[in-house]
C-alpha cells in the first residue's frame, strides 16, 4: 500500500495547508499517483510544493504566497532538476491544448492579474483551475501518455512562446 495513504485518507508529512491536504486527494485515490517530494516553508505566507508521480507522469503543485500553480510533465530529464521550467507545462498551456485552440489567448491571464493582491480571488481561481483539472484529468493523462508526445510538446512550446511574447514583447 502507498505510504501516503493511511486508512484510505490522504496523508502528507510536511504540507501544512488544509487546502493542499484535501484538494489533491483524487489524484492519489482515483488515479494512484504517489507523493515523491513535498516541501513546506513558513516564510512569506507559507510556501509549499507537492510533487506527484505515476507511470512517468509528474504533477507539480506549488503554493507561493497564496498563489497556486499546477504543472505537468512526462519525464524528469536525467541531469536536469525538477525545477527546470523547460520540462514543465503549466495548466494554462494544457488547458489551451485541451480546448483545441490554435493560438494562446492572453485575455484570461490578464483578468487574473487585475486582482493579484486579492487573496480570496486567488483562492477562487485556484479552485476553478483545480475543478477543471479534476474534470479533465483523464484527458491530461492521455496527453502525457501519447506516443506522439513530441507533437504535443511542440504545440505547448508554441503556446508558451506566444504567451511570453504577449507578456514581455
Amino acid at each position: 500500500m502507498d505510504k501516503s495513504l493511511e486508512n484510505g485518507a490522504f496523508k502528507m508529512k510536511n504540507i501544512k495547508t488544509k487546502y493542499m491536504k484535501i484538494n489533491f486527494d483524487f489524484m492519489m485515490q482515483d488515479y494512484g499517483f504517489a507523493i515523491i517530494n513535498e516541501e513546506s516553508k513558513d516564510s512569506f505566507g507559507g510556501n509549499e510544493v507537492l510533487l506527484l508521480e505515476k507511470d512517468n507522469i509528474y504533477i507539480r503543485i506549488i503554493k507561493d504566497r497564496d498563489i497556486y500553480s499546477f504543472s505537468f510533465t512526462n519525464s524528469i530529464i536525467k541531469g536536469k532538476k525538477d525545477w527546470d521550467e523547460s520540462i514543465w507545462y503549466d495548466w494554462e498551456l494544457i488547458k489551451t491544448y485541451i480546448d483545441g485552440k490554435k493560438n494562446y489567448e492572453l485575455k484570461e491571464r490578464m483578468e487574473q492579474h487585475k486582482s493579484f493582491f486579492d487573496t480570496t480571488f486567488r483562492l477562487i481561481k485556484a479552485n476553478e483551475s483545480l475543478s477543471l483539472i479534476h474534470k479533465n484529468f483523464d484527458k491530461i493523462i492521455k496527453i502525457f501518455r501519447k506516443q506522439d508526445f513530441k507533437e504535443v510538446v511542440d504545440k505547448l512550446k508554441k503556446y508558451r512562446k506566444q504567451r511570453s511574447k504577449a507578456l514581455f514583447g
